[in-house]
C-alpha cells in the first residue's frame, strides 16, 4: 500500500493535516480527506509512523476505505481489508459494503460477488444494502440468476427491501429478467413491488416494457400503462415511446395509433423518437399512406427528421412502388440522408425499373468531399456507396433489359472499394436471364403474329 501513495501525497499530509495524537484524532482526519476525496493522504495518514505509532482500528480503516470508495479506488480498498486481517482488526458490515461500494463503482462486478463470497466466510449476513449492490452487480454484469437469488435470500432473510432506496433491487431484478427474456419473472417482481409498498418508478415500468417487446406481448404494454395511470404512477414520454416502440416491434399500428392519441391526454408532446416509431410500424405494416401521413405531421410539429425516419417513409414508397415519391422525400431532406435511406431509395427505383435514374442516383452519391449530401445525423459524414447501393442499380438496369450497364457496374464495383459477393451476381444474373427470356419471347410473339 505505501508504495501505491504518490510522493506528493506523503509530503502534504505534514502541512494539510498535523499528526494525531491519539486514536480519536486520526479517524477524525482521515474522515476529513475522505470528504475531500483525498483518497491517497486518507491513506498515507492510515499507515503507521514511528513518530505516532497508534493502533488502528475498524473506525480507522472503515474512514479509509470511504475514501477510496468516493474516488473509485476499488483495488486500494480490497488491498485494505487484506491488510486489516494481517492487523488483527476485523472487518465488519460496513467495510465490506463500502469496498463493494468502490467494485461497483469502477464496475468490477465479479469483484462485488467475490467480496460478498468473503463476507459469507467470515460469518457476516450483510444488509439491504449489501443486497442492493448483489442486485445491481446480477443486473449490471448481465447475470440475472444472481440478481433473483439475492432477492430470494434477502425475503427469507426477512429483511426490510423498503430501505433500500426506490426499490433499487427490484428493478435491478426486473431489468435483469427482461434482458434474459423472463418476462414472467418480470412480471412477478414489479407487481410485488406494489405489495411490499415499494415507489414504482418509470425505471421499473420501462423494464417491464422491453421485456413485454422482447416476448413479444404487445398486449401487456397497454395493460402496464393502465395500471400506472389507475395508480398514478409517474410515467413521461420515455415510458409511451417504450410503448410505442414495441407496438412497432409487435408490428401493431393501430394500437401505436392510438397511443399517439393518448399523448395529448397525458400532457405529452411526442419527439422524434415517437414519430420514428411510428412511421416504422407503418412500413412494416405495408401501410405506405399512414407512413406518409405521420411523417408529415412530424414536419408540421417542427421536427426534423433523422436517417431513421427518411429510411422507413422511403421503404414505404418502395412497397407502394411509389418511386417518383421516394425521390421527392430523398431530394427534400438531403441533410437527413445516410446510406440507409439513399439505398432505400435506390432500391424503391429498382423496383420500379427506373435504371436511368437509379444511374443517376448512384452517380451522384459522393466519393469524396464537398457533397450535397448531408450524411445523416451525424452531418457532414462523406457517403459512399456500399454493395447493396450497385446491387439494387444493375437489377434495375437488369430490369430494363441493360445488361451492359448491370455488367458495367459490377466491373466498376472490382475496380473500386467495393467487391461484389456471391448474392449480388446471382442477383444481377437472375433478372438478366428474366429479361432476356422475356425478351425472346416477346420477338416470338410478334414473328407469330406477322406470319399470321
Amino acid at each position: 500500500l505505501r508504495r501505491d501513495i504518490p510522493k506528493t501525497s506523503s509530503s502534504l499530509v505534514g502541512r494539510m493535516f498535523r499528526n494525531p495524537a491519539d486514536l480519536r484524532g486520526l479517524v477524525v482526519q482521515i474522515r476529513a480527506a475522505a470528504e475531500r476525496h483525498l483518497w491517497a493522504q486518507a491513506l498515507a495518514l492510515l499507515l503507521p509512523r514511528r513518530q505516532h505509532p497508534v493502533r488502528r482500528n475498524v473506525f480507522a480503516y472503515n474512514a479509509t476505505i470511504s475514501a477510496c470508495e468516493k474516488a473509485a479506488q476499488w483495488v486500494q480498498s480490497a488491498l485494505l481489508l487484506e491488510r486489516m486481517q494481517r492487523a488483527i482488526v476485523q472487518p465488519d458490515l460496513i467495510s465490506y459494503n463500502t469496498a463493494m461500494s468502490a467494485h461497483a463503482k469502477a464496475s468490477s462486478w465479479d469483484g462485488v460477488v467475490a467480496l460478498r463470497r468473503t463476507m459469507r466466510q467470515a460469518g457476516l449476513v450483510g444488509d439491504a444494502i449489501t443486497y442492493r449492490l448483489l442486485a445491481l452487480s446480477g443486473e449490471r454484469g448481465h447475470r440475472w440468476t444472481l440478481a433473483l437469488q439475492t432477492l430470494e435470500d434477502a425475503r427469507d432473510l426477512g429483511m426490510d427491501l423498503s430501505g433500500v432506496p426506490s426499490g433499487a433491487a427490484h428493478r435491478s431484478t426486473i431489468t435483469s429478467c427482461a434482458r434474459a427474456q423472463r418476462w414472467e419473472l418480470a412480471c412477478y417482481h414489479f407487481y410485488t413491488m406494489g405489495d411490499l409498498r415499494l415507489h414504482v418508478d418509470r425505471i421499473a415500468v420501462n423494464a417491464l416494457v422491453c421485456a413485454f417487446e422482447t416476448a413479444q406481448l404487445w398486449e401487456g404494454v397497454l395493460e402496464l400503462l393502465q395500471h400506472c395511470r389507475r395508480h398514478e404512477v409517474d410515467v413521461g414520454l420515455s415510458t409511451h415511446n417504450a410503448a410505442v416502440a414495441a407496438m412497432s416491434a409487435c408490428q401493431q399500428m393501430w394500437p401505436a395509433v392510438q397511443l399517439l392519441k393518448s399523448f395529448h391526454c397525458q400532457g405529452l408532446q411526442p419527439d422524434v423518437v415517437t414519430f420514428n416509431a411510428l412511421i416504422s410500424v407503418c412500413e412494416r405494416s405495408e401501410r405506405w399512406a399512414q407512413a406518409l401521413v405521420h411523417f408529415n405531421e412530424m414536419r408540421s410539429c417542427r421536427l426534423d427528421p433523422t436517417s431513421a425516419s427518411l429510411s422507413s417513409v422511403l421503404s414505404a414508397c418502395r412497397r407502394a412502388s411509389a418511386w417518383s415519391l421516394a425521390m421527392h422525400f430523398l431530394q427534400g431532406h438531403r441533410s437527413a440522408a445516410n446510406i440507409v435511406a439513399f439505398n432505400a431509395g435506390l432500391s424503391a427505383l429498382e423496383r420500379g425499373s427506373q435504371w436511368e435514374q437509379a444511374l443517376w442516383l448512384l452517380a451522384s452519391l459522393p466519393r469524396g468531399r464537398g457533397s450535397a449530401w448531408g450524411g445523416g445525423d451525424g452531418g457532414g459524414v462523406n457517403l459512399r456507396p456500399d454493395v447493396l447501393s450497385f446491387t439494387a442499380a444493375a437489377v434495375a438496369c437488369g430490369k430494363s433489359g441493360r445488361w451492359g450497364d448491370a455488367a458495367a457496374l459490377l466491373a466498376s464495383m472490382r475496380g473500386g472499394s467495393v467487391d461484389p459477393d456471391l448474392m449480388t451476381c446471382a442477383a444481377v444474373l437472375d433478372v438478366c436471364r428474366d429479361a432476356l427470356a422475356m425478351d425472346s419471347f416477346r420477338r416470338l410473339q410478334a414473328s407469330s403474329k406477322s406470319s399470321l
